[in-house]
């Protein structure tokens, strides 16, 4: 009997298979014919009839095989055709991993034919590190007789990224033992990225923005937990409902109703709207997107709407506006914002043919109380001002702070008169003067306070904001200037003197570049008559005008902080004449006074100052005098204190000038390492018929004594103004008496 199996078909070529079975069946064909043309012929033998039988039965089996193996190969062509078929990637090894057959999806994917695959290895054609992995896969499926699941990364011979899905399973013959392993791979590639685009969806939608998702009919069909928790609802309020039945504001539903339109028309829609907190109630703006999705043939089918709520920010926004444009202290307008509101006041008023006025306050004595009491209480000072400049303009103008106690009233439409409209700024301004003028309840008790105001009209003509705001900054200083606590107008007159001060400022900086600055020596003597030192008294030099006085511009570099300047190089060039008398027997031993101004003492590194100059010029400390005013002292006594100790250590001495028309406490006077004092000439020019200035002058010199220091008596221009001073106990002179200020060649040559 013929051994024809499916295993046998599986085993060798479908054609040689059949040829087998041709010939031994064309060969038992004619054995069979050839026992009939015998029996024909013979009577039929015993064993001949056994041999018919055999062969009969054998041509039976025979004709039943073939008919098998036609059966088989059929089945094997609908499976081959099927095994093609499919799309995925199909293998079939046997045991020692070598591969039996493959599909044409195979064949693309490694670039070979079937006939370049079939009897080769994933070694042959795979990169190393895969064909090691896949041979242990095929072990641990041949070993467990279990499917093997697993997912590999590869690149393609186009250079893409592609993901697999491989499931291995054992392959067995008729008695159940493995003889191999089948394969099928499936690119998953578009899978994982949906499946990774459907994880990003679904974080997305439980991302901190409400997402609304709509039908066609614009009514909700899902909702997202952000947009529950911003809105203070639930799944079942809105589900199945549109927006415009949700919400129970007519202006924010007609909002939604245009919105919806906008979508329909355009596809699209972004930008602030409000939508409402069901529980807490009231409206809250929110920052939406709102898309409308279609189909392939452009139908809408859905709409997604995105909502951020946008409190935070928009409370930021408004931080950020009223930092930039309002006072942080006051609430009212700064610098910044008055001056947009007084450009655009100026053009209206330009327009409109009408006046209007800036009036500028300057609180008096404010920093004095500052000082005394403390930021705290000037603080709630400044807050109660801006409350009554706001209370006294009510609708009829705007008020700012533009620094420190400085304030701004604005006011606009005045009049088309401007003689008119200056009557009606002035009773404002004196409304004004009048409310800030009440006392103010502080913590230390009431304090009442004057304001210094000044007044600028303006009605376009060719104005700017910030010429007026100058206009008024110079009629307010003029209102300082004639005792405070006073209103004036802006004119020309202030505007000229303001730019001669601006001239003479020009010049001063000059002056101190090409250093036209000189000392003048006036001689202090003592009660013989003797020259014992002098003050050296800066002179400007100026081209045009001559030798300038300090008088006439020694206050202007105060106010423009050009005494610093100034004063170092009196410092120096005193220093350095106290060097060249070190050298001359007749002039070693006098000393000579330079003036300090408050604001050059109360630098940080004075004293380094001071001692560095000394030695630069190689001059005698003990030989330097410097002379304070009672005004340098008042801000800080212990740090002027301190500093005067660090210069006295170095050998420096000390004079109070202008004593008796400051303070003069005696508080400070008994702690501060002094020198001498020195009188006032104003108590000196009437001795001695004045009784009041005799008194005076009596008082500081037995003051002085009591304190052991020295006195010296300015401005002595008389004999007997002289004689009344030594009888009373000063014996140091300044003054025409004995010499006015000269210049260093006429002082030296006067001791000779």
């Amino acid at each position: 009997m013929l051994d024809v199996t499916p295993g046998d078909i599986r085993r060798e070529p479908p054609q040689a298979t059949l040829e087998r079975l041709s010939r031994e069946f064309n060969a038992l064909t004619s054995c069979h014919q050839a026992l009939l043309r015998s029996i024909g012929e013979q009577s039929l033998l015993e064993e001949n009839r056994r041999l018919f039988e055999a062969i009969g039965r054998r041509l039976e089996d025979a004709l039943t095989s073939l008919l098998a193996y036609l059966d088989l190969s059929a089945q094997e062509s609908q499976l081959r055709a099927l095994f093609q078929a499919i799309p995925d990637i199909l293998w079939v090894k046997d045991i020692k991993g070598r591969f039996l057959r493959c599909n044409s999806a195979f064949e693309r994917a490694v670039g070979r034919s079937e006939a370049e695959v079939i009897g080769k290895t994933d070694f042959d054609f795979s990169p190393i590190e895969f064909a090691e992995i896949f041979a242990a896969s095929d072990r641990l499926t041949i070993e467990t007789g279990d499917i093997v699941s697993e997912e590999y990364k590869q690149t393609s011979p186009e250079g893409a990224l592609v993901q697999f899905e491989v499931k291995k399973a054992p392959l067995r013959d008729q008695s159940g033992a493995i003889i191999g392993t089948a394969g099928i791979a499936r690119d998953i590639t578009q899978r994982c990225k949906h499946e990774q685009d459907l994880h990003i969806a679904a974080a997305a939608f439980d991302a901190q923005e409400g997402i609304v998702i709509l039908d066609a009919d614009l009514r909700v069909l899902k909702v997202n937990r952000a947009f529950l928790e911003m809105t203070q609802r639930t799944e079942d309020e809105l589900i199945g409902r549109t927006p415009s039945e949700i919400v129970d504001n007519l202006t924010t539903r007609a909002t939604i109703l245009d919105i919806g339109k906008t979508v329909q028309r355009e596809g699209f829609w972004r930008g602030e709207m409000p939508l409402e907190r069901r529980r807490t109630g009231g409206a809250f703006p929110t920052w939406t997107t709102v898309a409308a999705v279609r189909s392939k043939g452009g139908e809408t089918t859905h709409f997604v709407a995105m909502t951020t709520d946008i409190t935070e920010r928009k409370e930021a926004e408004q931080e950020i506006v009223r930092l930039a444009y309002y006072d942080r202290l006051t609430g009212l307008a700064n610098r910044r914002l008055l001056r947009d509101r007084l450009h655009h006041a100026v053009a209206s008023s330009g327009r409109n043919d009408r006046c209007g006025a800036v009036l500028f306050i300057d609180l008096d004595d404010f920093k004095l109380l500052n000082e005394t009491s403390g930021h705290a209480i000037g603080d709630q000072v400044l807050t109660e001002v801006g409350k009554r400049l706001v209370d006294c303009l009510g609708d009829a103008g705007g008020a700012a702070r533009i620094g420190g106690d400085e304030f701004v009233a604005l006011i606009e439409d005045l009049s088309e008169d401007p003689g008119e409209a200056a009557t009606v700024a002035k009773q404002v301004g004196e409304e004004i003067a009048a409310a800030l003028n009440v006392p103010y309840q502080l913590k230390g008790g009431p304090r009442q306070f004057s304001a210094s105001i000044g007044v600028a009209m303006f009605k376009g003509d060719g104005q700017d904001g910030e010429e007026v705001m100058k206009q008024a900054d110079i009629a307010v200083n003029e209102a300082k200037a004639s005792g405070r606590n006073a209103l004036r107008f802006f004119d020309p007159e202030m505007q000229a003197a303001l730019a001669a001060r601006a001239d003479a400022e020009s010049a001063l900086r000059a002056a101190i570049v090409d250093r036209r600055f000189v000392l003048y020596f006036q001689p202090q003597v003592n009660s013989e008559g003797v020259c014992i030192g002098a003050e050296g008294l800066a002179r400007w030099l100026d081209p045009l005008r001559g030798v300038i006085p300090p008088g006439e511009f020694i206050p202007l570099a105060e106010k423009t902080g050009l005494i610093l300047p100034i004063g170092r190089w009196a410092l120096e060039t005193a220093c350095e004449r106290l060097r060249l008398w070190a050298s001359e027997p007749r002039m070693r031993d006098l000393h000579l006074s330079v003036n300090v101004s408050a604001r050059q003492f109360s630098q940080p590194d004075f004293v380094d100052q001071v001692a560095q100059t000394l030695i630069a010029a190689g001059a005698p400390a003990d030989r330097l005098v410097i002379e304070l005013t009672e005004s340098v002292v008042v801000d800080d006594v212990g740090g002027v204190i301190d500093k005067m100790k660090a210069l006295k250590a170095l050998g420096v001495r000390f004079a109070l000038d202008d004593f008796g028309t400051g303070y003069s406490s005696l508080a400070y006077l008994a702690r501060l390492p002094l020198d001498q004092i020195k009188i006032d000439r104003s108590f000196v020019t009437n001795l001695p018929a004045n009784a009041n200035d005799a008194a005076v002058a009596q008082t500081i010199i037995t003051l002085a004594d009591s304190l052991r220091l020295g006195v010296v008596a300015e401005g002595v221009e008389t004999g007997a103004q002289r004689a009344f001073l030594e009888q009373h106990g000063c014996n140091l002179f300044q003054g025409y008496l004995f010499a006015k200020p000269m210049p260093i060649e006429a002082f030296e040559a006067s001791l000779a």
